[in-house]
């Protein structure tokens, strides 16, 4: 793929010196190598394929999520080259930039956000705390996956770790936004604030010393507002004064 753009490039590179770009001879390159477009666009979804199951392939193959940012990464300098190219009114190839960086970020994005969806069954009634505990244990496991492996194969810029955190901090928050919305009963309650006081930022969780000093757990800010905070904990005294 990289030798067949090269080649495009060059031969269209000399029509734009020649001041012959955007004429019949461009459209007749382009055509000819019009099989780069189909290529970069499979290349495309074999990489975030790849980028997708990161946190598995990091345990059982990183050759494969490390090639994948290899590319990434490669792209992103030839993109460079050709936007300080533009900058100076040079030559641009065709398809750049390929922003395949910002796409790595989006496709974790994505996969972080089907995951969680995947993981929330049985939330009302009695099964609420245990499905608090299996998000606890997951998303602790998550964490030390991308701590002790994913960093590991990602340049220090990607910031990777913390990228997940905030992730991982913003899908638990709406999802505990929706759990506070239901009408509750008192156990229910005393089990949410419980979980967001005492669990999330203790050691058995985002501040636990596998992820120390590592992960910054005051920067993604508080799971839920400190007014939904307390208009829950008034629920709860409500409830109590009820029963």
């Amino acid at each position: 793929l990289m030798a067949m753009e090269s080649w495009r490039d060059d031969i269209l590179c000399q029509l734009y010196r020649a001041g012959r770009q955007d004429t019949e001879g461009e459209q007749i390159v382009l055509s000819y190598f019009s099989a780069v477009r189909q290529l970069n666009e499979d290349l495309a979804k074999e990489l975030w394929d790849v980028v997708s199951c990161g946190l598995t392939l990091v345990k059982q193959d990183p050759s494969l999520f490390v090639a994948a940012i290899r590319i990434i990464e490669r792209e992103e300098k030839i993109d460079q080259v050709a936007l300080d190219g533009q900058n100076h009114h040079m030559f641009f190839p065709p398809g750049r930039p390929k922003n395949l960086r910002q796409m790595f970020f989006k496709v974790i994005e994505q996969s972080t956000a089907t995951q969680f969806r995947a993981r929330q069954t049985d939330t009302k009634g009695p099964g609420l705390a245990n499905h608090l505990a299996a998000l606890q244990n997951n998303i602790l496991n998550d964490l030390k996956v991308v701590k002790h492996l994913m960093v590991q194969c990602c340049p220090p810029h990607y910031n990777i770790l913390q990228t997940y955190i905030l992730l991982h901090h913003s899908y638990l928050s709406g999802h505990l936004q929706d759990i506070i919305s239901w009408d509750l009963e008192k156990s229910e309650i005393y089990t949410v604030l419980n979980w967001i006081r005492q669990i999330y930022h203790s050691p058995e969780m985002v501040d636990h010393p596998d992820l120390s000093p590592d992960v910054d757990i005051t920067s993604p800010g508080p799971l839920i507002s400190q007014g939904a905070l307390e208009q829950l904990e008034d629920k709860y005294v409500n409830a109590i004064r009820v029963s």
